[in-house]
């Protein structure tokens, strides 16, 4: 009788830990959503700052390029060659300056529907409205999605503004040879940066607008 007993409490005890493991996985698909989306602003708040800390020095490459032939003495015949790169140079620094505006307000954007879109769901779940299994499903897609970007996102800090900085001593008409595909790859992680910024804000503002809907259909007291 007493094994009997034991064994019954065993096996309670193991239906008791399965239920809660499954109460606290993945069966709450919108704070799977919530998690990856919070780690995603910080990894954006994460390539602000080294924006913010070597933004001055890139700005100093680009006078460099611009008048860097004040000190330097170039014979004649190279100048049409060299008049290509200094354009090209300065091409890639206009795009790099130009993704920033667009990751700038993408990144404030992101915030700003986030959070609405937490308050969104409190709302919800205080009206004893939940979600539909294919709501559900759709949050654990985005889910994935947004785990993407931000891993890409990720990818380019350090990528852009600080390398630049770190290598400022080569941005000059005599080394700009070596300059060129500093500033192309520093271009190209900005592009992915902005790519994967604009999915995030996309995928934000779509779950919010969703939640909106389903607010709106709730029945007035």
């Amino acid at each position: 009788m007493k094994k009997i007993v034991i064994i019954t409490l065993c096996l309670a005890l193991i239906a008791a830990v399965t239920l809660s493991v499954v109460a606290c996985g993945v069966t709450d698909e919108f704070s799977k959503f919530e998690k990856v989306f919070e780690s995603g602003v910080k990894t954006l708040e994460t390539a602000e700052e080294g924006k913010t800390e070597n933004q001055g020095t890139a700005e100093l490459v680009q006078s460099r390029i611009l008048f860097g032939a004040e000190a330097e003495e170039l014979p004649l015949e190279n100048e049409p060659t060299l008049l290509s790169k200094v354009e090209q140079a300065l091409g890639y620094w206009q795009s790099i300056k130009d993704n920033q505006v667009v990751v700038d307000e993408g990144t404030i954007a992101i915030k700003e529907t986030f959070a609405a879109l937490k308050e969104n769901y409190k709302l919800l779940k205080e009206s004893g409205v939940g979600l539909t299994p294919e709501e559900k499903q759709y949050f654990l897609d985005k889910a994935l999605e947004a785990a993407g970007a931000k891993d890409a996102i990720e990818g380019t800090i350090e990528k852009v503004y600080i390398v630049i900085g770190e290598s400022r001593s080569l941005f000059r008409f005599s080394t700009i040879d070596q300059a060129l595909p500093i500033l192309m790859s520093a271009s190209e992680n900005m592009q992915i940066r902005t790519s994967n910024v604009v999915i995030l804000r996309q995928i934000v503002e779509e779950a919010n607008a969703m939640l909106v809907a389903k607010i709106a259909e709730i029945p007035a007291e």
